[in-house]
């Protein structure tokens, strides 16, 4: 297949001007990348779940109010508030720290400015509250999303929980009787049926709880793990060239400093990306990333390494400290250092490049590509998917032929344009999985 040129020059000068500008777009990626790493490194080390452990009859409770802000109020040192950490406590120094953190990748003479998350001052709204102890939190989406959950009753086979939906839009209905009866439901729940009992580990930022979890769920010090990433990054030789960041998880990617080409006139980088939360809203997980350099289409495959953030479970009457998550945070760094050091070798990439041509030389149509992905996508993202695939106008931003691996570039492309950080990684996530489908059909693994 023939590189697309469309001027006056001969074939091979285009092709030369075109890897020189390829080199150029690189180097800015890597500049970008290293400001928007250090954003991350700055972000993990300030914002810090603040955690406590209830028992749900005995501790929680749930009510219609106006918040009170607590800023800058440190949290009451009982036996449920388990210990977190702290800058002093990692034996960290601030911002010469994550200096330190972004030193690791050797790329000189970038500016690290990229802008730190804040979290916006409450607006004196009536909203749902929960009671913890005492302490006042209101509730994140994911929090929300998990209590919900937390709910599920009946015998086996048939349980059944209090849909999300219910609660939102009695809370959202502006009703008084219908927001009285969200309190009363889980306040029935969580005090007066079988799981109450039970415990669950809450975690808070600024008085927002953003993660309602079990209480086995492992705690790890995200920060450590990056400082570990970046550590077999570079003797990888890879620097880092993306980092997302939402209110409950986060992600970073980083590729190795060469360009690979697979198929013929078209560059590629390839990398790993790490993706974790502190809020349960997804695994500590590594995945190998595939990146077009024509159109900065990309793709992150199925994970290496998935480790669902589950221990032992945590008791009320410790008080857990800080040596103990380092020690489960060092067990993990430990595998992922192993991870990323076999995902950056010779033979992997190697693989992944096999991989490529053969999911370029795979057919397929919209019929079966758009039936694989429908469940997965809205409406409007569905319509923008079978315009790009039947497009024939795409030859730059899409691979030519209607092949698998055009289908993978095309959720790679919708995700350059998703709403939210949320919804980049979660279209990123399934072009990587079209893109390993066979050559019998296309499955998205729900």
């Amino acid at each position: 297949m023939d590189m697309f040129h469309h001027d006056k020059r001969d074939y091979k000068d285009a092709k030369e001007a075109a890897a020189i500008d390829i080199r150029k777009r690189f180097h800015n990626r890597i500049q970008e990348g290293v400001a928007k790493a250090t954003t991350l490194a700055r972000h993990l080390q300030s914002v810090i779940p603040e955690d406590r452990l209830a028992v749900h009859g005995r501790d929680l409770n749930f009510r219609w109010g106006v918040p009170e802000r607590h800023a800058g109020a440190k949290a009451i040192q009982d036996p449920v508030l388990l210990n977190a950490a702290d800058p002093e406590a990692r034996g960290m120094d601030g911002a010469d720290d994550v200096g330190r953190l972004l030193d690791m990748v050797e790329v000189p003479n970038i500016k690290n400015d990229g802008k730190i998350t804040t979290i916006s001052e409450e607006d004196g709204t009536s909203r749902l509250l929960m009671d913890i102890s005492g302490h006042t939190v209101t509730l994140h989406n994911n929090a929300l999303s998990q209590i919900s959950n937390r709910t599920e009753f009946g015998p086996k086979g048939e349980k059944t929980k209090v849909p999300l939906r219910y609660l939102k839009q009695m809370m959202d209905s502006g009703e008084p009787a219908l927001q009285r009866l969200c309190v009363e439901v889980l306040n029935t729940h969580y005090k007066d049926t079988p799981i109450k009992m039970r415990k669950s580990l809450v975690r808070s930022i600024d008085d927002e709880a953003r993660g309602f979890l079990g209480s086995s769920y492992k705690r790890l010090d995200s920060m450590l793990l990056l400082e570990t990433l970046l550590e077999a990054a570079k003797d990888a030789g890879a620097v880092p060239t993306d980092a997302i960041m939402s209110d409950t998880r986060c992600q970073i990617k980083l590729v190795l400093q060469r360009v690979f080409e697979p198929i013929d006139d078209s560059p590629m980088i390839f990398g790993v990306a790490w993706s974790t939360s502190d809020f349960g809203c997804g695994a500590n997980c590594l995945a190998l990333t595939i990146e077009r350099l024509w159109c900065t289409n990309k793709a992150t495959t199925m994970d290496s390494l998935r480790e669902i953030h589950t221990g032992t479970k945590l008791h009320g009457d410790i008080a857990w400290s800080e040596d103990t998550r380092q020690k489960v945070t060092a067990a993990s760094a430990a595998t992922m250092k192993d991870y990323v050091k076999h995902m950056f070798s010779d033979d992997n990439i190697g693989q992944l490049q096999v991989a490529i041509q053969k999911a370029h030389e795979t057919e397929t149509d919209w019929k079966r590509f758009g039936d694989a992905i429908k469940r997965h996508l809205t409406k409007d993202e569905l319509t923008s998917a079978e315009n790009l695939f039947n497009s024939c106008e795409q030859a730059v931003l899409l691979p030519p032929a209607r092949t698998v691996w055009r289908a993978s570039n095309v959720l790679s492309l919708i995700a350059q344009n998703a709403k939210t950080a949320e919804r980049t990684l979660e279209l990123e996530r399934m072009a990587g999985k079209v893109f390993e489908t066979s050559k019998q059909q296309i499955k998205i693994a729900s």
